[in-house]
């Protein structure tokens, strides 16, 4: 491809890319707004189906409608498993019987034992709190007709036969379209309009954004959509969020570890009485709207939350410091749950920031990673994986910039950083301590002698290996309340004598699950996973981190593998802590796979996955030093962004 040709086609991608992202994000936009607002009754249970329809039978069906907009009206009809060739007549008559809308169904066309849409031409507007008739005649013979499905439970009535009254009701669903003023009325259209904004923004800067430095991209990209996360789904839309929330809560008083009530069965603490109405602000925005004003109380009762207790408080510091300021301010439940999720994000965003900033190579797939739809929701929430996230990544920048670009004599703040990052990756949660390998790849000159390198990380490992068991140590009396149904000494038993049974286990969960940790990895299901976002996309952002995760490999480096074994064993060790700790302390004894397991435990091994199949040295010889995000990637991150911000928002929307 000449010159010309090559600017053309980069000219041509930075407003192609954009529009095709714009256009992807308003299609389904305009889908998910549609499903929103068209809504159903619940037809009666069938029971018994009519006689065949037959000519001079004209059977009458009462129909009372709850709302504005009627448009379709679906009946269960039966064909007597035939075909038949006559024609069926149905009308929609107002409560004086006169006619609104006909339809002539071909009876050889109806489904057996399905339901038939009947369509209005418009839906009517002023539906609500009215009566209808709907009117059923056939030209059919006997043998020939067809039959619509009845009900005569939970006194069943509406229905009459050649004006008789046959104690019946029709199965029958009536379909509304409610007007799309509907989505901008009451706080439903705040959330609408913001969302709208924020994406408006993010396309707009798109050409911009391809063209600045990578760490000032994903800042701006990071903000915009964090912020965008915020606004559309309600709080405690995160699992276990409302744990979450207790726990820091009590962090924020000072108490470092939970109380055990025998009453309860477990680890909690007194706290004021109002916190535990979260499900007012989690249920809808319109909910969340109508008990914004809701205080926390002084009234203090005592509140469970066992599995929670057994996080170290480390896990909870930005989020209770962000409570601790908020309870001074201001008593609003609301409020105080912001402002912990605010300086939690705060310092993920931090991290995060430092991370892109310092690491030499691997910027793009570092930026890819931290701005998947999962991340980006955790991150906003008062959950830790967010951060566990992010402090990964940072040990591995700062690994990796100290191996390549500053291999002079660490100063003391960075000794410190060492320290917290390690410790911190530890009690975040204990799965996460292989990480601390990292640091044998700092080369021996950034400590000043080989005996203060192993000096410094035997005192790493061991602070680290201490601080985690003296914590089990405190928390122990917790364990035993953290899963009802499962054998935590059955299980490590099992496991010690039957070795090889479980590495079947392991694979047996991996067969079975592996495609859905991925999915789910990215962001196919957000909130409780019950909320389902795009699945192409989805899929098609695994395909990019793949292509992005090989496009640059080349020759094996000998000197270097030893880097890329040691990235190796870091992933595979914390995917067997991982599936392991839950085997023992959540799956049902002698289980044949592992329970548990959801997909967001495994971003933070992306990255270190990356320089497993990739040789930094080789990547920093070979000039692969990206310091922009093309335009491709850029349109698609905000693409798969936006949509799934679409579907939280809608599902915590109500009319």
């Amino acid at each position: 491809m000449t010159s010309h040709s090559q600017n053309w086609f980069k000219t041509l991608t930075v407003f192609i890319a954009p529009l095709i992202a714009l256009v992807f994000s308003l299609s389904y936009f305009i889908v998910k707004s549609d499903d929103f607002l068209t809504s159903q009754t619940k037809e009666a249970p069938k029971n018994v189906a009519l006689p065949e329809i037959l000519t001079g039978q004209k059977y009458l069906q009462e129909i009372h409608s709850d709302h504005n907009g009627l448009k379709k009206i679906s009946l269960l009809m039966a064909t007597f498993r035939r075909t038949n060739h006559s024609n069926v007549f149905i009308s929609l008559l107002d409560s004086e019987e006169n006619v609104i809308y006909k339809w002539q169904l071909k009876g050889s066309l109806i489904r057996d034992n399905d339901f038939q849409t009947l369509v209005l031409d418009d839906s009517i507007p002023d539906s609500k709190d009215k009566t209808y008739y709907l009117s059923i005649t056939s030209d059919a013979v006997a043998g020939n007709g067809i039959t619509v499905w009845s009900s005569n439970k939970h006194r069943a009535n509406g229905l009459s036969l050649n004006g008789s009254d046959v104690s019946k009701t029709l199965c029958f669903r009536l379909v509304y379209r409610h007007p799309y003023s509907e989505l901008f009325s009451r706080s439903n259209g705040f959330h609408v309009m913001v969302l709208i904004t924020i994406a408006y923004l993010l396309f707009a800067l798109l050409p911009r954004l391809s063209r600045v430095r990578i760490e000032s991209a994903f800042l701006i990209f990071w903000i915009l959509l964090s912020s965008m996360y915020l606004f559309s789904a309600t709080p405690f839309q995160v699992p276990d969020e409302q744990g979450h929330f207790f726990r820091s809560y009590e962090i924020s008083y000072g108490h470092m570890k939970s109380e055990f009530n025998e009453k309860s069965g477990g680890g909690g603490r007194e706290l004021p009485s109002g916190v535990r109405n979260f499900t007012l602000l989690k249920n809808n925005w319109q909910s969340f709207s109508d008990n914004r004003g809701l205080d926390v109380g002084n009234d203090m009762v005592f509140i469970r939350f066992n599995s929670e207790a057994l996080y170290s408080p480390v896990s909870y510091m930005p989020q209770s410091i962000g409570i601790f300021v908020a309870r001074h301010l201001t008593t609003n439940l609301a409020a105080i749950v912001y402002s912990g999720r605010l300086f939690s994000w705060i310092y993920v965003t931090l991290l995060l920031y430092a991370a892109i900033r310092i690491i030499p190579v691997g910027k793009e797939i570092l930026a890819l990673i931290a701005l998947m739809p999962m991340n980006i929701h955790e991150a906003v929430s008062l959950a830790s994986d967010g951060q566990i996230v992010a402090v990964s990544m940072l040990m591995i920048a700062i690994v990796i910039f100290l191996r390549h670009v500053s291999t002079e004599r660490m100063k003391v703040w960075q000794y410190v950083l060492l320290y917290f990052l390690a410790l911190e990756i530890s009690l975040l949660k204990i799965v996460y301590l292989p990480f601390i390998l990292l640091y044998l790849l700092i080369p021996v000159s950034c400590f000043g002698s080989r005996k203060s390198k192993w000096w410094h990380i035997a005192a790493i490992a061991l602070l680290s290996v201490g601080s985690n068991l003296i914590w089990l140590k405190t928390c122990s009396e917790f364990l035993s309340h953290s899963r009802i149904g499962a054998d935590t000494g059955a299980q490590i038993e099992y496991l010690i004598y039957h070795p090889f049974n479980y590495a079947v286990v392991l694979a047996r969960t991996l067969f079975n699950f592996g495609a859905s940790f991925l999915e789910t990895m990215v962001g196919s299901r957000l909130a409780w996973l019950n909320v389902v976002t795009v699945s192409i996309l989805i899929q098609f952002y695994i395909c990019v981190l793949a292509y992005k995760f090989i496009v640059n490999r080349t020759k094996i480096n000998v000197s270097g593998v030893l880097e890329n074994v040691l990235f190796g064993v870091i992933v595979s060790s914390v995917i067997i802590l991982v599936a392991t700790s839950l085997y023992v302390h959540w799956s049902p004894v002698y289980s044949n796979q592992v329970g548990g397991i959801q997909g967001r435990y495994f971003i933070s091994l992306l990255l270190p996955l990356y320089f497993t199949i990739n040789n930094s040295k080789v990547l920093m010889l070979s000039g692969n030093k990206t310091n922009t995000v093309s335009i491709s990637i850029a349109s698609f991150i905000c693409c798969i962004n936006v949509c799934a911000c679409i579907s939280l928002l809608f599902f915590c929307m109500v009319l």
